[in-house]
């Protein structure tokens, strides 16, 4: 049993095949399983790695550096009939340990973000979204922000005002070809923040210095004004990588961990409810983390499923 359930959620989250279209293959092999049996199974199923669920959250909370991201789900909306909800996941990142942890609320407000950062303390990573700065303020972290971000809306512009912007990706390809020479070159965190000082910040002084140039006689209101504002508005986050070699430049590694999300919604479409979304969050959120440590997912979940249930609360870790 617990090889069939482990490969009943393998299939819907790493696979990305629906139920619906599951219960169709099981029917080819003449094995008939009624789709309400199959949810009460993956309802038991999240009941029992529920408190796995917690520790990994306290664990991927434990760290001095964090990258967090956003994703949308839809979720049915009982109250109206053939209408669904904008949902979110909100992911956290612990580099260090290697952990990943989904959260899901049914706003993008930032009491969410409040009750899971509440207690912790350092750096914090993320795109340019506001509801951070609040959370950041509150809490007094250290905000960095996201360089791909930056890059993207340059990249965005190039139609209309291609010189300026091949000029920025340029110079911003530049600071990526230094973190590539840091990574070939396995240098360690004190050999990554030397190499930065050496090669990355004079890169930055330059863009700096033509960001300020530019912002003069180009209109905010073209694309190529966006991008040169939105990156005046980051820039001491933008800047903050240089602080410390365990940082990364951008929020690329949190949003490949979105990826399944994306893929799985043009597959099942949406969730059937909100607890169904916060079961989803705590797959995703074991699942993830398995990959990061290259763990095979059947052979992961099979393992948990067939021990949970005798296993000592006390030794869940």
């Amino acid at each position: 049993m617990p090889g069939l359930l482990a490969h009943i959620l393998m299939s819907k989250f790493v696979d990305h095949i629906p139920l619906n279209r599951q219960i169709t293959q099981f029917k080819r092999q003449d094995v008939r399983i009624p789709g309400s049996t199959i949810n009460d199974w993956l309802s038991a199923s999240c009941d029992a790695l529920l408190p796995l669920g917690r520790i990994l959250q306290e664990r991927t909370l434990q760290c001095s550096y964090l990258q967090a991201d956003e994703t949308t789900i839809r979720v049915q909306d009982p109250r109206k009939n053939g209408k669904t909800h904008t949902g979110y996941f909100w992911l956290y990142h612990n580099l260090e340990q290697r952990l990943l942890f989904f959260d899901y609320r049914p706003g993008r407000n930032r009491a969410g973000l409040s009750e899971i950062l509440q207690n912790f303390t350092g750096c914090l990573q993320t795109d340019g979204y506001r509801s951070y700065d609040e959370i950041v303020a509150k809490y007094n972290m250290i905000r960095l922000g996201c360089m791909a971000h930056a890059r993207r809306k340059f990249y965005d512009a190039r139609d209309g005002s291609p010189e300026p912007c091949e000029w920025m990706l340029k110079h911003i390809g530049e600071l990526y070809d230094i973190e590539r020479r840091a990574r070939d070159k396995n240098l360690n965190v004190k050999e990554r923040f030397e190499l930065r000082e050496k090669h990355a910040r004079p890169i930055l002084e330059s863009i700096k210095k033509w960001l300020n140039e530019k912002t003069l006689s180009i209109s905010s209101h073209t694309d190529l004004g966006v991008a040169i504002s939105y990156m005046l508005k980051q820039w001491p986050r933008l800047n903050n990588y240089l602080l410390d070699g365990r940082f990364e430049i951008d929020n690329n590694l949190i949003e490949n961990a979105v990826r399944p999300v994306a893929i799985g919604r043009k597959n099942w479409l949406f969730a059937g409810s909100h607890e169904n979304a916060k079961r989803m969050a705590l797959i995703y959120s074991l699942l993830g983390t398995a990959k990061l440590h290259d763990v095979e997912p059947y052979a992961y979940l099979k393992d948990i499923l067939t021990r949970i249930n005798g296993h000592s609360m006390k030794h869940l870790d």
